[in-house]
């Protein structure tokens, strides 16, 4: 069993406000192996790093990130509704994290265009990528896969990931089964598959394995599924929480 790669969900998710500049430099002093973090466009084309497409849980106003300009989402606090040690957090630009974790950490950067549009987020941020020189600290991952398509055909130089919301198209349960080939086969261009914990057993990661790519767990609290998992030998953990998972499995 190698090395079970350590990966910080939005930064840090369950230590700091998630997305935020605080968040990425907390899994970037506490040593995890990548940083996950999402981007949608402003209303004005930037490239801003967020999970959610409103700002709901962020102070309960359902305005859409894509509707509003950066110069108005630098107006919101977007660490006080986690703590008042945060006060002040605001949402960063996608060029602000590389110029935190370039040459530190590998940014896993996931395109959120599945439910919500955003036309030209894929090209953008590989521009962006590309013209920080930053294309070998950085993984692109999505559940989308138009976006996945689309980044493919750009030809980009960084890794290209593939999560899954619900069960790996694989027969795992039976006996003597083969690769449903059918669906995964649309995917040789990825070389990591990033599945639900629940999703997850020895079998799907061996078969994954047989396929020549690796696999990744989102999202992984707890202890004691994150030493099942690593004895399964996953490839990496998503976790809200890389400190426990630091003490946990290093």
């Amino acid at each position: 069993m190698g090395k079970t790669l350590i990966i910080g969900h939005r930064g840090a998710g369950g230590e700091a406000p998630e997305n935020t500049l605080a968040g990425i430099k907390r899994s970037i002093e506490i040593g995890v192996d990548r940083i996950e973090i999402d981007v949608r466009l402003t209303a004005d084309k930037k490239v801003v790093v967020v999970h959610d497409s409103s700002l709901r849980r962020i102070n309960g106003d359902a305005t859409r990130i894509k509707n509003m300009s950066y110069a108005e989402l630098l107006k919101i606090d977007f660490g006080a509704h986690y703590s008042s040690n945060f006060h002040g957090e605001h949402l960063p630009l996608l060029e602000e994290v590389i110029d935190l974790t370039k040459g530190k950490n590998t940014l896993l950067i996931e395109i959120k265009n599945r439910r919500e549009s955003h036309p030209g987020l894929e090209r953008r941020t590989w521009e962006i990528v590309k013209n920080a020189q930053a294309e070998n600290d950085a993984i692109f991952q999505s559940f989308d896969d138009n976006s996945l398509f689309a980044l493919r055909d750009m030809n980009i130089s960084s890794p290209i990931h593939k999560l899954f919301a619900t069960f790996v198209p694989i027969r795992p349960y039976y006996a003597g089964s083969n690769l449903h080939y059918k669906k995964f086969k649309r995917y040789d261009f990825v070389d990591e598959v990033g599945l639900k914990q629940g999703y997850v057993n020895r079998k799907v990661v061996s078969k994954i394995h047989q396929m020549g790519k690796k696999v990744s767990v989102w999202t992984v609290n707890k202890p004691n599924k994150m030493i099942r998992l690593s004895n399964m030998g996953v490839d990496g953990i998503i976790t809200d929480f890389p400190t426990l998972a630091i003490k946990t499995l290093r």
